[in-house]
């Protein structure tokens, strides 16, 4: 059996390969491969929200519409990938039936894993109370538990999702401790400056944060999770959740293509050094407009629009066309919701900017959504980096209402090349109830202006 676009993974950059490959001939045909069974694919974002009630389990998994040219083969994963053929060996994960299929074009959006730290005790612990949470499945698990009765639970990493995951049991009335062993979380996404807001946010909301404290030991008695040892300090818990980053699924790949630590090294078109496999989302380091050169985010907004990007070259090079598409790049925007609190960023934080540049520096301001005398505005506080230059190369948010949609201006700054004079003088859309006239952001711009000068 042939097909002329196999995508591997059916996550977000492998849903958007095959829409965008089907989109661009009415010629292609189109499979998608993925060990997942019962449905097609689900957004991982959503799962802390699904621990408090705010969206349901089942609402977060999706459905990929049967097409005409579209062969779904779920519940198989590929196991090996012969470029010189252009053939993928296929596995039936129920069955261990193994059958080939031969492609024109393979794009590889096989995601990433969780991380399982090096914790005495954790592998034993997994399913008895301790779990990493990165599917529906595992969502599924920590609500059954939590409806069995938990009074207290440790959260294993102070990244995005654990301070999500804390906040959300915390709501449940849940005891939380996130420990970390970082002095504090999110390095090179946010400076210590930032992090501490929203670490005081979620202290406020009952939240014991253990930064710099290791996660030694999970117990276990009588066959389920009791407590831990972290910091040298025994403490009782009845459920542990693993959210200690990912590593890419890049291991069909091994040996076949150019890689940076694990990661598939892929062009502007998402092509990699294999003739004829493109790739696609957080398997990648694909390339971006900062100095970092390649960057890998594990951003489901990244993995869409590079899936988009690879399935619109696959379908051109499969009918003979020349892969023009083109990826922009990424800037590694991002933005979580940790209870009412907003947090983004995008590009660089202060220290990696100073190692590519030493002239570069932040400026920090407080602003308000809103002009003071207007009833509901919510306070934030914006930073922006530049470079000795004046060209933006990162920002920061943290606050209130309308965090998420100004970082989204700060990456597109950071995009196109655009200083601290220029982005002074971006116009934006006023009126009181929704924003104020002087806009925090153009403020901290203009502070960042003003140190450039006085520099200057």
């Amino acid at each position: 059996m042939k097909c002329d676009v196999v995508v591997i993974g059916l996550g977000a950059a492998g849903l958007w390969a095959a829409r965008e490959a089907l989109e661009s001939s009415k010629d292609v045909m189109v499979a998608v491969v993925d060990r997942r069974v019962g449905y097609d694919t689900y957004s991982p974002c959503a799962l802390p929200f699904t621990l408090n009630g705010e969206v349901g389990v089942e609402n977060v998994k999706h459905s990929l519409p049967d097409l005409p040219r579209l062969k779904k083969m779920l519940g198989r994963e590929v196991t090996k990938l012969n470029p010189e053929e252009r053939i993928v060996t296929i596995k039936d994960v129920a069955t261990s039936e193994v059958r080939s299929l031969e492609y024109g074009v393979c794009v590889v959006a096989t995601g990433s894993s969780p991380v399982l730290p090096s914790i005495r005790g954790l592998r034993e612990a997994l399913g008895r109370g301790a779990t990493t949470f990165s599917t529906p499945e595992d969502a599924m698990g920590v609500l059954s538990t939590l409806e069995r009765g938990v009074r207290r639970a440790l959260v294993v990493g102070c990244g995005v999702v654990g301070m999500e995951v804390s906040h959300a049991l915390s709501e449940r009335g849940v005891e939380v401790v996130c420990a970390d062993a970082l002095p504090y979380p999110l390095p090179g996404v946010l400076d210590e400056d930032m992090v501490k807001m929203v670490i005081g946010h979620l202290v406020k909301e009952g939240v014991d944060i253990r930064l710099n404290t290791a996660v030694e030991e999970i117990l276990l008695q009588g066959g389920a999770v009791s407590g831990a040892y972290l910091g040298g300090e025994e403490v009782p818990v009845e459920m542990v959740i693993v959210a200690a980053g990912a590593r890419p699924n890049s291991h069909i790949l091994q040996g076949l293509v150019e890689m940076e630590e694990g990661y598939v090294v892929v062009d502007e078109r998402m092509r990699t050094t294999q003739e004829g496999i493109y790739a696609a989302g957080d398997v990648t380091a694909a390339p971006s407009p900062l100095p970092l050169g390649r960057i890998r985010t594990g951003l489901a907004s990244v993995a869409y629009l590079q899936g988009k990007v690879a399935g619109r070259n696959a379908a051109q090079e499969v009918v003979g066309g020349n892969p023009s598409e083109r990826y922009l790049g990424s800037v590694g925007v991002f933005a979580a919701k940790v209870g009412a609190l907003e947090v983004a960023a995008a590009g660089l934080d202060l220290r990696s900017a100073k190692a590519a540049d030493p002239g570069a520096f932040a400026v920090k301001m407080k602003g308000s959504s809103l002009p003071d005398y207007f009833p509901g505005g919510e306070e934030m506080t914006v930073k922006i980096i530049a470079d000795g230059s004046g060209k933006v190369v990162g920002g920061q948010i943290v606050g209130g209402s309308g965090v998420y949609w100004r970082i989204n201006l700060i990456a597109r700054a950071i995009m196109e090349g655009i200083g601290v004079d220029d982005l002074s003088l971006w116009e934006m859309a006023y009126t009181p109830p929704l924003s104020d006239i002087y806009d925090p952001l153009i403020h901290a711009a203009d502070r960042a202006r003003a140190r450039l000068r006085r520099r200057r």
